[in-house]
């Protein structure tokens, strides 16, 4: 296992590199947009932008990896040494896990700072839409992974892009008509008081699309 993960990590390396000088990019901005930010809510509004942007192209990362695997021929050295294909295909998922903690902690680290240096505090609804951001891109993670390994990178970037191009559209969509319909604001604000409910079940989703997303990619 640590052999396939340094293997990963120096053909991530560049890429992790570029990924670092974007989230230095992203945190000057914040602390300087958190200076000038009229509320809090709009400093919320930038880190779960921030905690989305960062974690995909993180995990895209370890999408590479398969990518440059399949493109090399290096997936059949890789699958010359002493364990099974099975054991191949968790390191892509563990490794695909690891950066998604990464991304985790990265983001908490600017909200710590923040703290320190503009008194920022996190709203009450913060960590409930870290959690349903960091769901969704479990889930998508889930998609990716085994069309990648089974179908390789342009196909699923493809669906990748369309997935971003859908969520992008989608959540305009639904912010316009949250805006122009008091109702919709009303049942919002109702099904924030079932968070405990839509965490569970959020979980559930990542669970049941998980088990059956390693099974798979992990099939010949």
């Amino acid at each position: 296992m640590k052999g396939l993960l340094l293997q990963d990590y120096y053909l991530m390396k560049k890429n992790l590199m570029i990924t670092g000088f974007m989230c230095m990019y992203f945190f000057i901005i914040l602390l300087l947009g958190s200076g000038s930010a009229n509320s809090h809510t709009e400093i919320d509004a930038e880190l779960y932008a921030t905690f989305g942007i960062i974690t995909c192209f993180l995990t895209s990362c370890s999408y590479l990896t398969i990518n440059h695997n399949t493109a090399s021929k290096t997936f059949l050295f890789t699958h010359s040494y002493p364990i099974g294909h099975s054991f191949i295909t968790l390191e892509k998922y563990l490794i695909t896990y690891l950066l998604i903690a990464i991304g985790i902690i990265t983001v908490s680290a600017f909200t710590l700072i923040n703290h320190f240096v503009n008194n920022y505090i996190p709203g009450k609804r913060y960590y409930f839409i870290m959690f349903v951001i960091l769901s969704a891109i479990l889930i998508i993670t889930h998609i990716e992974l085994p069309v990648t390994i089974r179908l390789g990178q342009t196909i699923a970037s493809g669906i990748l892009i369309a997935v971003i191009c859908l969520s992008i559209v989608s959540g305009l969509m639904l912010f316009i008509r949250i805006q122009l319909s008091p109702q919709l604001t009303d049942s919002f604000k109702r099904l924030e008081n079932h968070q405990t409910l839509i965490v569970t079940g959020l979980l559930c989703i990542d669970t049941v699309t998980g088990i059956p997303s390693f099974f798979v990619a992990n099939s010949r």
